[in-house]
């Protein structure tokens, strides 16, 4: 996909519009801000602003006056990409990566990539790096196929960090390292494994293990996120922190989402406070477990 969105006809009754937001990413300037549409009786109105543009509903596909479009999926989600992350698709001198409408990590929603200009001086993976604008802004100093993640909030200091390349079905990384996609969005990251009871993840990075990841323990950016306390309601898809796994409600006794995380153990020593105990869990290294009270 290019800057100029994809669009697609909406399925008839769908009773549902989402507005877009364009970051304007082919000039690397400031994201504009966001007006859904709103529906009546079954019908759209598909009158939407963005930055003083216009959008309307041709022939049922949405389109802007800027010449851009976001797609309306037929389970009531809108995907708007302005770049597609595996194809590297955007304008020569930029680069296509995740971007975080809120700015904070909270992917899946209208936008989650955008082109962004690559710095003339740009960093390769693994060299430290600055997000201007804060954590998932979409515009860093890291090299073309890299951005930076691990994100500090208040000071924009992170780490470039590879995006895999490939596809989504087949993905590669270089090296020892491990593409980790974040399901459902477009952030993907070559991440480094780590041992979760003696983890030695670099700056801006921690080491996460959820049941609902098969890619085992691996360093990801603190940037998206993850709890570090028992029983904090925990993202299976990304993990806690380290010293914790994000286990499914059915390990505690009191949790308040679909998963919360428990405190990382040795299966041969049992060192959990009762009436916790020491219990192996799906997709944890050998030998590994965490205290759970089932």
């Amino acid at each position: 996909m290019r800057s100029g969105l994809r669009s697609t006809l909406l399925p008839l009754g769908l009773l549902i519009a989402c507005g877009t937001s364009s970051p304007a990413g082919e000039s690397g300037g400031e994201s504009g801000s966001t007006q859904a549409s709103t529906t009546t009786q079954g019908t759209t109105d598909a009158s939407t602003s963005t930055l003083g543009t216009s959008s309307s509903s041709e022939g049922g596909a949405t389109v802007d006056s800027s010449g851009g479009s976001f797609v309306m999926n037929a389970d009531n989600g809108c995907n708007a990409q302005q770049c597609d992350v595996w194809a590297q698709d955007c304008p020569r001198e930029e680069k296509c990566v995740p971007w975080s409408e809120a700015g904070d990590g909270s992917f899946g929603g209208c936008t989650d990539a955008r082109c962004s200009a690559v710095d003339p001086r740009a960093h390769a993976a693994g060299e430290p790096c600055t997000a201007d604008g804060g954590p998932w802004s979409g515009m860093d100093d890291c090299a073309l196929g890299s951005y930076c993640w691990g994100v500090d909030a208040k000071t924009g200091a992170g780490v470039c960090v590879a995006q895999c390349t490939g596809s989504e079905a087949d993905p590669v990384c270089a090296g020892d390292d491990t593409c980790w996609e974040l399901h459902g969005t477009s952030v993907t990251a070559c991440a480094a494994s780590c041992d979760p009871l003696a983890p030695s993840c670099g700056p801006g990075t921690t080491c996460t293990l959820s049941t609902d990841s098969d890619y085992g323990p691996l360093c990801l950016g603190v940037d998206l996120g993850m709890p570090t306390t028992a029983e904090a309601v925990c993202d299976q898809r990304i993990g806690c922190g380290e010293g914790f796994a994000c286990l499914p409600a059915e390990f505690f006794t009191a949790c308040a989402g679909g998963g919360c995380c428990a405190p990382l153990c040795d299966l041969a020593q049992q060192t959990c406070v009762e009436p916790t105990v020491c219990s192996a869990f799906t997709n944890a290294p050998p030998g590994v477990g965490a205290c759970s009270a089932h």
